[in-house]
């Protein structure tokens, strides 16, 4: 079975220097400073794609939100449109009673 050491720096035929461990090591380090610095700079532009997709769904929420607020508005200025045609309306019940009170108010006044 293997410790996970290479067979060759075991074996009595293959000295291994204390430079070559140094190197190997060195490279290593190297090599993991390197992925370090790259998953680093990966997280960087994840946190800001992050940041990009909470203000898109902030302004798609206030979007929705301004969206709402008119559409009440048009329905009120819907209602009060069909008063107006309902009180302009000749013929009308309510085109009569307001007849009716500008008749009263004009005795009233006579």
């Amino acid at each position: 079975m293997s410790s996970g050491l290479s067979h060759t720096a075991t074996e009595p035929n293959h000295k291994v220097s204390f430079k070559e461990v140094e190197a190997r090591i060195a490279t290593a380090v190297s090599q993991l400073e390197v992925h370090l610095t790259e998953t680093r700079s990966l997280d960087e532009k994840l946190a800001v794609v992050e940041r990009q997709q909470q203000k898109q769904q902030a302004a798609l929420a206030q979007s929705a939100q301004v969206s709402q607020a008119l559409s009440k508005q048009v329905a009120q200025a819907q209602t009060a449109l069909a008063h107006l045609a309902q009180v302009q309306a000749p013929g009308g019940d309510a085109y009569r009673q307001r007849i009716m009170v500008l008749e009263q108010q004009n005795q009233f006044l006579n």
